[in-house]
Parts: structure tokens; C-alpha cells; sequence
């Protein structure tokens, strides 16, 4: 199996390496032993094909590549997979899937994207490849998926990709930090603030967060400011037809949520940090470089994890602060997309359905440091919680999953069918804020503008 690994995020799968390999047919696995028996049988005509995979470098990555050992042990079946940072997925994905090409047969789909793909007919659609009776497995607990999981990779009633994850975001610190600082745990936007402020050292920066371009860097935390600050991308959402109401990024809320953002940055962030990705975000709290990142769930047991981080046993998570606005939720899902391209079709639907499997994604959370499976049930495990138990990472979790994810009641990144796009258009905008190019104003101006011309 060949894992090409992003420079800088090597982390993510280094515990691949190290990590013991459990028989997946054994009483001590968590995976269901009538799926390594239909796998087993059904990938007895496609033994010897190849599954290329491209997928984000991160904690659900580890995860994957962990689990297609036991695939292709089963199977025969090899798995190629080819990781790069996230900015670097989107592109790749849009151009192999835009091209019709076969480079790629199964795609780490991020949910935003799916209306995309949908329209532009790019991936499978689940339910045409449950079609082939002889390689579904027809036993999966379908109802073991966190319903916003399922939710958010569906468009136009069709599921388009398996999940594979469902995520939100929190707040991880150095409890040492906090304590030393007598500091508490804050609740709301104004007490994060305070708690930067105090904190904050020449030696040890307070914060980091995503600033760089893309929509998936600054866009996707600081949604969660906009809303919790009374401001938003737009001021309605109609549910049964997926349009949107008027722009609203102009008006006196938005802006001043991204000023705030920006200027937490500016004031408590590292040096260099304004144009920061997920990786370098995730590398400096892992290196004990900042005391505080506003990250991904997924990344909590690889945060906490002796084998990959320098500040293990000194970490501590807290849900998103509230604001004015009250509480909205960073909310995430992506899953497995088969490319409506590939040469190796049914290959790639067996190693999909194998790399979705509620048991199968239980068993990786407890093999690798990945804390963030798209299952309901996962909450109720008793190893699962055992070993993610770090200083209010359970709770927080559990509140930002149940909590809401939009003001309007729509999905928490706009769900425009040309939001790759329009998002990058809007997070260049919303980067030369924070990098001080211009004003928040001006700034947010110009992304309304992007957002009027998005819904002609």
C-alpha cells in the first residue's frame, strides 16, 4: 500500500506505523464478523484490483489507512492512497472529477461540496450502487450514523458519499497554562478574549487559529463567531428548495465578527500565523507553540496522544464560546465518494462500504488516535470513552454535535452549488482583513458583493 503524506502534516499517519495490527476475524475486534465473511466471498471476482484513494492528511486518514490493511488482507484487493493537506484535496478532487478522469476511485468528500458533484453528476450516488446486489452488504446499521452525518452528504434526497466522519470544532488549551494563569475555562466570546489577554506570552502565543485562504481554512471556524455574533452569510434559508435570502456579510454584526476574529489573530497569534492552514495550526499546539487552537474534533486524541504530541497530559477542550447571538456549532461531515469515473467500480464500492462500516470506524477510533466517527452510539463505549477521556473533551463534544449549526436553520457553510468558488472568492476577502490589507469594512463589502452575484 503506498501513502503519499503532505509535508508538514506527517503526524497524522505516523501512528499508522506504529499501531498494532488486530485480526479483523478475531473475538477481540469490534468488526462485524458477517462483513469480513461477505467481504470475503464478494471480492472474489476484483481480487488483484487496485483502489486508488485520495484523502485529507488528518486523524480520519490514519484511521483509513489503518483499517485497508485488514481490507486488503481480506480481500485482495490493494489500496493506493494519496494524502494532501486539505486546500490541496479540494482542488485535486475538482480536477480529476471535472475531467472525467479515473485517476482517483474513491474521494474523501467534504459535505460542502456535494451539491457540486451532485448536479455535475461526478460521484455515484449510494443508491446506484446499492443496485449491484452481489457487492452490497445489506446488514449495515444504517441507524448507527449520527443523523447529521447522513444529512449533510444528501442532496436532492440521494446520499452521495458514505460517511466517514462527522465533526465539529473546539477549543483545545494547556490546562498547565490555564492553571498557572488562574484562568477559567471560558463560556462565552468576551471571557475567551479575557483569557487570551492573560495568557498571552512572548514565549508561548495564546492563540491560533485557521487565517490562510480557502473554505475550508478561515471561513469554516470563524462561522461560528459570525452566527454566535448576530451576523451570517445570508438572512434566510428555504429547506425544500435549498435557496437563500438576501447577503447579510455587509451588515453591522458580520463585520464586526470578523474584525473580532481578525484582531484576536493579530493581537494574541504567532508570528506568521495570518495566513496559517489547518496543518500548521494543529503542528504548533502539537510542538507546544500556543496555548490555545480553535481545531477540528477529529484531531482531540491525536492532541492528547503521548506517541505524537509534546503537550500530552497538559490538554483540555471546551465547546465554542457563546456570543450575543447565543450558541451555533462548527458542523462538519465527510464521507467516502465513489468517482462515476473509475475504472475499478465495484472494487471501490466494496472498499468504500468496508471504510464506512459503523463497526469497522469503531474499531479505528480505538486502533488510532481518530475521536470523531459519524456513529450515535459511540458515546455509550466504554473503551471509546476510556481512552478520549481528557479534561472536557467528551462533554464538549457531545454539546457541539447536538447543538445547532445555523441561525437560519440551513447547513452551517452555505450550500450553494457553486460554493468552491464563491467561497474562495469570499475567504480572499475575509485573509486581506485579517492580514491587514484592509478594513473589516471594506472587507465584508466586497464578500456581500461576491454573495449577491452568487445567487443571480
Amino acid at each position: 500500500m503506498t501513502v503519499g503524506v503532505a509535508a508538514g502534516i506527517a503526524f497524522a499517519l505516523a501512528a499508522v506505523g506504529c499501531s498494532q495490527t488486530a485480526d479483523p476475524t478475531t473475538e477481540e475486534s469490534n468488526i462485524d464478523r458477517s462483513l469480513t465473511d461477505f467481504m470475503e466471498s464478494a471480492s472474489e471476482p476484483y481480487r488483484g484490483d487496485t483502489v486508488k484513494v485520495l484523502a485529507i492528511s488528518s486523524a480520519q486518514a490514519t484511521a483509513m489507512a489503518e483499517m485497508a490493511k485488514d481490507f486488503e488482507k481480506i480481500t485482495g484487493i490493494n489500496v493506493d492512497i494519496t494524502t494532501v493537506a486539505e486546500n490541496d484535496l479540494v482542488t485535486k478532487a475538482q480536477v480529476t472529477l471535472s475531467s472525467n478522469s479515473p485517476g482517483f476511485d474513491v474521494l474523501q468528500t467534504l459535505s460542502f461540496f456535494v451539491p457540486s458533484y451532485a448536479e455535475n453528476e461526478w460521484l455515484y450516488s449510494v443508491d446506484e450502487l446499492e443496485k449491484n446486489a452481489d457487492i452490497t452488504y445489506t446488514e449495515v446499521d444504517e441507524a448507527a450514523y449520527a443523523p447529521a452525518a447522513t444529512a449533510q452528504l444528501t442532496y436532492a434526497d440521494e446520499l452521495w458519499a458514505r460517511p466517514m466522519f462527522v465533526a465539529t470544532q473546539l477549543f483545545y488549551y494547556r490546562t498547565d497554562i490555564f492553571e498557572e494563569a488562574d484562568v477559567d475555562v471560558p463560556e462565552t466570546i468576551e471571557e475567551l478574549l479575557a483569557a487570551a489577554e492573560s495568557i498571552d506570552s512572548s514565549e508561548t502565543p495564546a492563540i491560533a487559529m485557521r487565517a490562510g485562504v480557502g473554505p475550508t481554512q478561515n471561513l469554516f471556524p470563524w462561522s461560528a463567531w459570525l452566527y454566535n455574533m448576530g451576523g451570517g452569510y445570508f438572512e434566510a434559508y428555504d429547506s425544500e428548495t435549498g435557496e437563500y435570502g438576501g447577503p447579510t456579510l455587509d451588515q453591522g454584526e458580520s463585520v464586526e465578527a470578523a474584525k473580532v476574529y481578525a484582531e484576536t489573530l493579530q493581537d494574541y497569534g504567532p508570528d506568521g500565523a495570518l495566513t496559517w492552514a489547518v496543518a500548521d495550526v494543529t503542528r504548533a499546539f502539537l510542538s507546544g507553540q500556543v496555548a490555545m487552537i480553535q481545531e477540528g474534533s477529529p484531531f482531540g486524541g491525536t492532541l492528547n496522544d503521548p506517541e505524537e504530541s509534546g503537550v500530552a497530559g497538559k490538554v483540555g477542550a471546551f465547546a465554542m464560546p457563546a456570543g450575543e447571538a447565543g450558541s451555533y456549532y462548527p458542523s462538519a461531515a465527510q464521507g467516502w465518494g465513489v468517482n462515476r469515473y473509475s475504472e475499478h467500480p465495484e472494487a471501490a464500492w466494496l472498499f468504500t462500504q468496508w471504510a464506512s462500516d459503523p463497526s469497522v470506524l469503531l474499531e479505528s477510533s480505538l486502533r488510532t488516535p481518530f475521536s470523531a466517527p459519524p456513529l450515535v452510539s459511540v458515546f455509550d463505549n466504554e473503551e471509546f470513552r476510556a481512552k478520549y477521556d481528557f479534561p472536557g473533551f467528551l462533554d464538549s463534544l457531545e454539546t457541539s454535535l447536538k447543538g445547532e449549526s445555523s441561525p437560519i436553520g440551513g447547513p452551517y457553510i452555505p450550500a450553494l452549488q457553486d460554493w468552491q468558488a464563491v467561497g474562495q472568492q469570499v475567504s480572499v476577502d475575509f485573509n486581506k482583513v485579517i492580514t491587514k490589507q484592509i478594513s473589516a469594512e471594506d472587507g465584508m463589502k466586497s464578500a456581500n458583493e461576491i454573495l449577491k452575484s452568487a445567487l443571480k
